[in-house]
C-alpha cells in the first residue's frame, strides 16, 4: 500500500466517544447519547430535538486522524467456571451458575489495527494525538459496521513506522464483557443506528397506569439478566404492583416522582408485565434499561 490515493476514499472506521452529548427529548428531557456523529446530531436537529451543547466529545479514526482501519479483532468473554471434583463421581460439579442463575462473563479484548501514509514528521503528531486521548483512560468505541452499539473499557495504544511512507497504530481495548446501546429504554430514538432485520425499539417511558390493569410486551437481552429501574410519578401517595413471569412486586409511592432501582429481574425473551395501582391513584411509569449484548 505505497500509493497515497489509496487513502483518499471514505474508509470506515470507529467513533470513539468518552462523554456523550446531551439531546433534548421529544418530551422536553434531556438524555445522553454516545456515539452521535455530526451526521446523526445534525439529523436529529431536523426532526426537532436540540443539542444542549454543540461540542461532540467524540472523534472518528478515519474522518479526524485519516487512519485506514486494516483489522478488527473481538475476542469472546471468558466464562466463569467454578466446579468441584467429588471422590468416587463420574465427572464434577458445576456451580458456575449458583449465585446468578446465568453464565458469568469476564472482560474482552477489542483489537483496532490501522496504517497510514504520513511524512515521519506527521507520524510523531498523530501518535502523540492518540495517547493523549486514549492511553490509559477508559472510553466508549462504536464501530461503523455496528453503529447502535458500543465497547466501553480502559484503552492502549502503541504505533511503529513500518517504513519511510507508512505507519502502524494499534489501539487495544480492555472491554467489559457486553456491548451496550447508545440508547435506552426513556430515549428516543434516532434512525441511522437502528438496524431495521434485527433490532428492537425498546420504549418504555411515559405508561399510564390506574386501578385498571395495564400490559406492556418487554424484550429482554440475550445472554444476560437485567434489572430495570421504574421512575413512577404518582398524583397522591400510593401503591404499585407490577406482575411478570408469575411474580408480584410491590412498591409503595409517595406523591411525585419515585425512583424504583432493581424492581424486578428481567431474563432473555420476551414477557408480559402487569402494571396497576392498588388504590384510586394515577401514576405515569417509565421502564428504564439499557440493552445489552455479547
Amino acid at each position: 500500500m505505497n500509493e497515497p490515493e489509496f487513502y483518499a476514499v471514505k474508509r470506515s472506521g470507529v467513533l470513539i466517544d468518552d462523554n456523550g452529548i446531551l439531546l433534548k427529548q421529544a418530551d422536553g428531557g434531556v438524555k445522553r447519547y454516545y456515539g452521535v456523529s455530526y451526521e446523526m446530531l445534525q439529523q436529529a436537529i431536523a426532526q426537532g430535538y436540540a443539542a444542549e451543547t454543540a461540542k461532540l466529545s467524540c472523534v472518528h479514526t478515519w474522518e479526524d486522524y485519516g487512519l485506514f482501519l486494516t483489522d478488527v479483532a473481538i475476542t469472546a468473554p471468558e466464562v466463569e467456571q467454578n466446579v468441584a471434583t467429588v471422590p468416587g463421581r463420574h465427572g464434577v460439579l458445576d456451580y458456575s451458575e449458583a449465585l446468578s442463575g446465568a453464565p458469568v462473563y469476564h472482560n474482552r479484548t477489542v483489537t483496532l489495527t490501522l496504517c497510514k501514509f504520513c511524512r515521519m514528521e506527521q507520524w510523531h503528531t498523530e501518535y502523540h494525538a492518540l495517547l493523549s486521548k486514549l492511553h490509559g483512560k477508559k472510553m466508549k468505541w462504536i464501530l461503523d459496521t455496528d453503529p447502535g452499539y458500543y465497547f466501553t473499557g480502559r484503552c492502549s495504544v502503541s504505533s511503529v513506522r513500518e517504513d519511510g511512507a507508512h505507519s502502524t497504530f494499534t489501539l487495544t481495548m480492555d472491554a467489559e464483557p457486553f456491548q451496550y446501546g447508545i440508547t435506552s429504554t426513556d430515549t428516543d430514538w434516532l434512525w441511522d443506528p437502528f438496524c431495521f432485520e434485527d433490532g428492537v425499539i425498546r420504549n418504555y417511558k411515559g405508561i399510564a397506569v390506574s386501578m385498571d390493569k395495564t400490559t406492556v410486551q418487554l424484550v429482554g437481552c440475550d445472554n444476560v439478566t437485567l434489572s430495570p429501574t421504574l421512575r413512577a410519578a404518582a398524583k397522591v401517595a400510593g401503591t404499585l404492583s407490577a406482575s411478570i413471569d408469575g411474580k408480584v412486586y410491590s412498591f409503595s409511592l409517595h406523591q411525585g416522582e419515585n425512583t424504583i432501582t432493581d424492581a424486578f429481574p428481567l431474563k432473555a425473551g420476551v414477557h408480559e408485565l402487569t402494571l396497576q395501582c392498588a388504590d384510586a391513584n394515577v401514576v405515569t411509569v417509565s421502564i428504564l434499561f439499557q440493552e445489552a449484548k455479547l
